[in-house]
């Protein structure tokens, strides 16, 4: 099942399942980073090294970040797929846990 990576990785930049990531599932737009390929099957690793515990099934995501399971259809095939796993925005402690966000979207 495809998994979809919500609002906590706005403005934070981790990157950490990029390390586990067998199928280059992974790709970055300017904030935010997008889960984009349906097919991958072990999703479960990926969701384990999430730092900000927002990366979830499909259809476990909330009713408030629901629009993020078509948002990586929209924006995020157009991102590039990032292999190796990157330092975190400069800002993303201050970023970390805060709700609401989705104003701070870039690169949609």
């Amino acid at each position: 099942m495809a998994h979809v990576a919500t609002i906590g990785f706005i403005d934070g930049g981790f990157t950490n399942c990029v390390n586990v990531c067998r199928f280059d599932s992974v790709q970055e737009g300017l904030n935010l980073p997008a889960l984009y390929r349906d097919d991958c099957s072990d999703w479960m690793q990926c969701v384990a090294e999430s730092l900000e515990k927002a990366n979830f099934e499909a259809g476990e995501v909330t009713l408030p970040q629901k629009h993020f399971a078509g948002f990586k259809e929209r924006s995020a095939t157009a991102w590039p797929v990032i292999t190796e796993r990157r330092e975190p925005l400069r800002e993303a402690a201050r970023w970390s846990g805060v709700i609401p966000k989705l104003a701070q979207v870039k690169d949609v």
